[in-house]
């Protein structure tokens, strides 16, 4: 559930969000870049013209990115609320010094 538009989101969460996304490929046995044991490539060899599988393929990777993504605005959200919390406390207890200095 995204309540931000996408077009005001920070551009670092999104490359936290795929710095996340690359580290969980290169985890998987079967990801590009750790060579695997080869399972994607060789689908992705045996597609048709249209290209099909590959669409598949690319459809999951965007929907796991947007997993992540969403698992970072979460986090992103959680943070600011504590950070607004922490503010104003901080603006309170300056509030009760300054009462008790007068």
């Amino acid at each position: 559930r995204m309540t931000v538009p996408f077009f005001r989101r920070n551009f670092s969460v999104m490359a936290a969000a795929a710095a996340a996304i690359d580290g969980a490929d290169e985890d998987s046995d079967t990801s590009w870049s750790s060579g695997g044991n080869g399972q994607r490539r060789s689908r992705l060899q045996k597609t048709d013209d249209t290209g099909g599988d590959a669409y598949h393929h690319l459809a999951e990777a965007i929907g796991r990115f947007a997993e992540v993504y969403e698992r970072v605005e979460e986090a992103k959200q959680r943070q600011m609320v504590e950070l607004e919390k922490q503010r104003m406390q901080f603006t309170k207890d300056l509030e009760l010094q300054r009462m008790k200095l007068l």
